[in-house]
């Protein structure tokens, strides 16, 4: 959509106002400025016209000429918004017909601004400007009916705030649609959140009720170890106590047994010691019986011999005849001696078991016990042989041929 492009200068009004009768030196100053400044412009030197034009200001801040030329070159230069301002400033002068081009020049400006905003997808401030600027226009007809740029313009201006507005509401149907879209997502997102949420504190449940049933498990397994420990020591100590009295009865087993071998060695001793008394006496006696044997022996030998003697002298005539008779002699001799050579051979045995009966300090074995009372008992036998021997040969055998 297209303005018309006229922006009007003040260069005849600045012939006018040098005309008027200004202050010389004032005016020719001021009037420099702004004639520079016109010819820069009307070159399309901007930036250099409004150089000019701000020194001109400078010099008379509230020169309603000098803001309208300065906005002129604002708006050839394409900053709406400062050609904005100095179009305003220009406003404020007593000549309407200067007025009215003030008010026109400051409708293109808002309508310029408008445009900018549009595309800066701003539709609330591009339709303000735009309704400014249809009030500007409309201020520009009124004070000039014949301006017809400035009636194009205003009919311009309308069309296109009916547009904006057009695209204002579509905008606003597109935000609601936007917002009950964003709504509705929010909304999902929230329900999101909340199932989430749900999730997470049924998840939180589920593992508060998962670690509550391990530490239940873990109190329940401890408790349980803590029994088996407990039975553990308890068996522990009935062993200790068992192994206790197992090593108390031991040690009074051992001390019964050590008691009951030491008691029987004292036994042993004391019959040991009564052993040996006897065998002592048995050897005391048994050494008085063999000298008495010995003795006796000694006398039946002399005997013998004396017997021997005096049966030779008396036989020598008769040997053939009394040949049988002293052959019994010899064989009663033989039979003498073999009883003699018996008890002096159990007498021997006797002694050498009581001599290995006194050689035993402490105890005797059956088989020692056996040969002892088989000693004595031989012992009696050659006493009793020794008896008779010594009773038979009391007297003389009487030959029987003589």
């Amino acid at each position: 959509m297209k303005l018309c492009r006229r922006v009007i200068l003040c260069y005849t009004f600045i012939v006018f106002w040098a005309v008027a009768g200004c202050m010389e030196v004032r005016a020719d100053s001021v009037s420099s400025n702004v004639k520079w400044g016109t010819a820069l412009y009307s070159q399309k030197k901007y930036d250099e016209a409004l150089e000019m034009y701000q020194k001109a200001l400078d010099k008379r801040p509230g020169s309603d000429i000098v803001n309208y030329d300065l906005g002129a070159a604002y708006y050839k230069n394409g900053d709406f918004t400062k050609a904005d301002q100095a179009f305003t400033k220009a406003l404020i002068t007593e000549d309407k017909s200067f007025e009215g081009k003030a008010n026109y020049n400051l409708g293109n400006a808002k309508f310029r601004q408008s445009e900018s905003a549009e595309k800066k997808a701003d539709l609330k401030t591009a339709v303000d400007l735009c309704k400014k600027s249809i009030d500007h226009y409309k201020r520009a007809v009124e004070l000039d009916k014949k301006d017809e740029d400035a009636k194009f313009n205003l009919s311009v201006a309308e069309k296109r705030l009916k547009d904006l507005e057009k695209k204002q509401e579509e905008q606003k149907n597109q935000q609601k649609q936007q917002d009950q879209k964003q709504q509705q997502k929010q909304q999902q997102n929230q329900k999101q959140q909340q199932n989430q949420q749900q999730n997470q504190q049924q998840q939180n449940q589920q593992q508060q009720n998962q670690q509550q049933q391990n530490q239940q498990q873990q109190n329940q397994q401890q408790q349980n170890q803590q029994q088996q420990n407990q039975q553990q020591q308890n068996q522990q100590q009935q062993n200790q106590q068992q192994q206790q009295e197992q090593q108390q009865k031991q040690q009074q087993e051992q001390q019964q047994k050590q008691d009951q071998q030491n008691k029987q060695q004292e036994q042993g001793q004391e019959q040991n010691k009564e052993q040996q008394q006897g065998a002592e006496q048995n050897k005391e006696s048994k050494s008085e019986e063999q000298k008495k044997q010995e003795e006796q022996q000694k006398k039946e030998e002399q005997k013998n011999n004396e017997e021997q003697k005096s049966g030779g002298q008396q036989g020598q005539e008769g040997q053939k005849e009394n040949q049988p008779d002293q052959q019994a002699p010899s064989v009663e001799g033989a039979a003498e001696q073999g009883q003699a050579a018996k008890s002096q051979g159990a007498a021997e045995q006797g002694a050498a078991a009581q001599d290995n009966r006194g050689a035993e300090p402490q105890s005797m074995s059956d088989k020692e016990a056996r040969l002892l009372l088989e000693g004595f008992r031989q012992e009696e036998e050659a006493k009793g042989d020794a008896k008779k021997a010594v009773q038979k040969n009391d007297h003389v055998d009487v030959l029987k041929d003589w």
